[in-house]
C-alpha cells in the first residue's frame, strides 16, 4: 500500500474516534449544565432557624439593594417596578442602595449639563418611588462607587494621577436637583483632621479644589482620600450601621503596592466599625467588589475551563462558540492572565490583597454581613465555607456575603462551596433589620427577589 493510501486509511480510522470524543464531550457538557441548575432555596425549617417573616413586624429599616445599574435600559425599569410593588408592604423607612457601577462605561460626563441629563435618565428609568399611600416620593438612593465609575480597568491612572479623578467627580455633587441621589463615601472630614486636612462639602468647587490639591498616592494619602475613605451612611432611626467602602481605591492601592496609603484606608474602616459598636449599632459593610466570586470574576473554574465561558448558563451564541474544545481553554486562560493587569478578577494581586484583608477586618470586628455587586448575578454565601477564605473566617455562619449586581447586565454564575443561593437573573435584594427586644436578639432578614425563578429568604443573627 502506498504512503498516501496508508495516510488516508489512518484518517478514516480517526474520524469515528473524533466523533465519539466530541459526542462524549457534548454529553458531559449537557450533564454538567443540568447538574448546575439554580438550587431551590431551603425552607427556614430545614435550616433550623426562625423564618425571616418573624422579624418583619419589628423591622426598623428596609434596604433595597441593587447593583450595576448604569444603563437606562428596559431591564432597569423592570427592576424598579418590582421594587415599587414590594414597597406597598413596607411601613418602615426604606432606601435604595446601589452597589457600584452606577454609570457605564466611565462615570458621569464632565460637562454638568450632560451629566445631569445622563443621571436623570437613569434615575427616571429606575423610578424607585414609594406607593401613593406612603407619599409617592422618590426613595432616598445611596450609591457606592464601582470600577466603571472610576473608569478603572486596563489603565488605572487615578491612583497616581490626581487629574484622573474626574471620572467620578460629578457623582459626588448634589445630583443636579435630584434630591434622592446620595453618594458614599464622599466627604466626612472635619477641618484640620490628620487624615483629611481639607474640609469638604458637596459642592462643585470644593470637590475640584480637593482634586487639584491632591498628591499622588506615593507621596502619602493626599487630600483626595477625603473623598474616598470609608463612611457611614446615615440612617434614621439608628440601629443599623451601613458602612460604605470604595473598594476600587483599596484594590488600586494594593495593586500599586501603596501599602502606607492603603493602611490609612483600612484604619478608617476600623474606626468606623469601632464607632458603630460604641454607639450600640450593628455594622454591615457595603462595597462594589465581592470577597468571593463564582461568576465572571473568577475565570479559572473547572466547569468553565472545560465547557466554555458561558458555563453553566448558555444564553448567547458566543457561549456555545467558547464551549468548543480548545477555544474554551484559550479563552478562559486569557481571562485569567488579564486578571493581574486590569485587577477586576479575584486572582489579581490587588484584588486578592483587598479581599483577604477585608475578610480579616470583618471577622475581627464580628461583622455578620458584607454586601457587594460587580458579579452580574444574585447570590448569598457563607464565606466560612469558601475554599480559600474559610481559614480567615474560622468557621461557618460567622460571615455572610450578599451579592446583588443583576440590574443592567447578566453573567453566568457557577456552583461553589460557599453558595447558599444563586441565580443568574435580574432582580434585587431586600434587607430588613429588627432591633433586639425582650427575649429576641437583633436579626437581619435577607430576601433575594429575582424577576424570574425562585426567591430566597434567610434570617441571620445581627452581632
Amino acid at each position: 500500500m502506498s504512503p498516501p493510501a496508508r495516510r488516508a486509511r489512518r484518517r478514516q480510522r480517526r474520524r469515528p474516534a473524533l466523533a465519539t470524543a466530541l459526542a462524549a464531550w457534548s454529553a458531559a457538557a449537557g450533564v454538567a449544565i443540568l447538574a448546575q441548575a439554580e438550587p431551590a432555596p431551603l425552607a427556614a425549617a430545614e435550616r433550623g432557624e426562625a423564618p425571616a417573616a418573624a422579624v418583619r413586624p419589628e423591622a426598623v429599616h428596609a434596604i433595597y439593594a441593587i447593583g450595576d445599574f448604569g444603563w437606562a435600559r428596559p431591564e432597569l425599569a423592570q427592576v424598579g417596578a418590582a421594587i415599587r410593588a414590594r414597597l406597598a408592604g413596607t411601613p418602615s423607612p426604606a432606601l435604595v442602595l446601589e452597589l457600584g457601577d452606577n454609570v457605564y462605561e466611565s462615570g458621569l460626563p464632565a460637562d454638568p449639563t450632560a451629566a445631569a441629563a445622563r443621571l436623570g435618565e437613569i434615575l427616571d428609568t429606575l423610578d424607585a418611588r414609594a406607593p401613593a399611600e406612603l407619599g409617592g416620593a422618590p426613595l432616598p438612593l445611596v450609591a457606592v462607587p464601582g470600577n466603571h465609575d472610576h473608569d478603572a480597568g486596563m489603565n488605572q491612572t487615578w491612583e497616581t494621577d490626581p487629574n484622573a479623578f474626574g471620572a467620578i467627580e460629578n457623582q459626588m455633587l448634589p445630583a443636579f436637583e435630584r434630591p434622592e441621589w446620595h453618594y458614599a463615601p464622599a466627604h466626612l472630614a472635619a477641618p484640620g483632621s490628620a487624615e483629611c486636612p481639607v474640609a469638604v462639602t458637596l459642592d462643585r468647587e470644593a470637590v475640584r479644589r480637593v482634586r487639584s490639591a491632591a498628591e499622588p498616592a506615593s507621596a502619602g494619602i493626599g487630600p483626595w482620600a477625603c473623598l474616598t475613605r470609608p463612611q457611614r451612611i446615615a440612617l434614621s432611626p439608628p440601629g443599623l450601621a451601613l458602612i460604605a467602602v470604595d473598594s476600587q481605591v483599596l484594590i488600586g492601592l494594593h495593586h500599586h503596592r501603596e501599602e502606607a496609603a492603603a493602611e490609612l484606608q483600612w484604619g478608617a474602616l476600623e474606626s468606623e466599625l469601632g464607632a458603630a459598636r460604641a454607639a450600640g449599632d450593628v455594622p454591615v459593610v457595603v462595597a462594589h467588589h465581592p470577597l468571593e466570586s463564582y461568576g465572571r470574576h473568577r475565570p479559572l473554574q473547572v466547569g468553565r475551563f472545560f465547557f466554555g465561558t458561558g458555563f453553566p448558563n448558555y444564553t448567547r451564541a458566543l457561549d456555545y462558540v467558547t464551549a468548543v474544545p480548545g477555544i474554551a481553554q484559550i479563552t478562559v486562560l486569557g481571562w485569567y492572565a488579564t486578571g493581574s493587569i486590569q485587577e477586576q478578577d479575584v486572582n489579581g494581586r490587588g484584588y486578592d490583597a483587598y479581599r483577604r484583608r477585608m475578610t480579616e477586618v470583618l471577622v475581627r470586628n464580628e461583622v455578620a454581613l458584607f454586601m457587594a455587586g460587580h458579579d452580574h448575578s444574585l447570590s448569598f454565601m457563607d464565606l466560612g465555607a469558601s475554599t480559600d477564605l474559610a481559614p480567615l473566617v474560622g468557621g461557618r455562619e460567622r460571615l455572610f456575603q450578599l451579592v446583588s449586581g443583576a440590574t443592567a447586565n447578566l453573567d453566568p454564575l457557577s456552583d461553589g462551596a460557599a453558595l447558599l443561593y444563586r441565580r443568574s437573573a435580574r432582580g434585587y435584594a431586600r434587607l430588613t433589620f429588627a432591633k433586639a427586644s425582650a427575649g429576641s436578639p437583633a436579626r437581619i432578614a435577607i430576601e433575594i427577589q429575582p424577576l424570574s425563578g425562585a426567591p430566597f429568604e434567610r434570617s441571620i443573627a445581627a452581632r
